[in-house]
């Protein structure tokens, strides 16, 4: 695959811990910046896009709270009054 040249700016640390991490592990520092674009973003591959239930859900949120109703959200008798004073 034909290759296009990127320039960044980095800041003297990460120049340097590039430049460490490029000695041990015998890679060059376009290697090892490739490595991690492709671990962060998979071309060709769009992240994907999770509701905030989606997320609560998967992060153990959603059922975390005990002693209450199963159906305390979708009951309307428990959501009588909600919202007034």
């Amino acid at each position: 695959m034909p290759t296009n040249r990127v320039t960044i700016r980095l800041s003297a640390p990460w120049r340097r811990h590039l430049a460490r991490l490029s000695k041990s592990r015998g890679k060059t520092t376009t290697d090892l910046i490739r490595e991690a674009l492709e671990k962060c973003y998979r071309l060709g591959k769009e992240p994907k896009h999770e509701s905030c239930f989606d997320i609560a859900k998967r992060i153990g949120f959603i059922g975390c709270a005990s002693g209450l109703p199963a159906d305390a959200s979708t009951n309307p008798e428990y959501l009588e009054g909600l919202g007034r004073e």
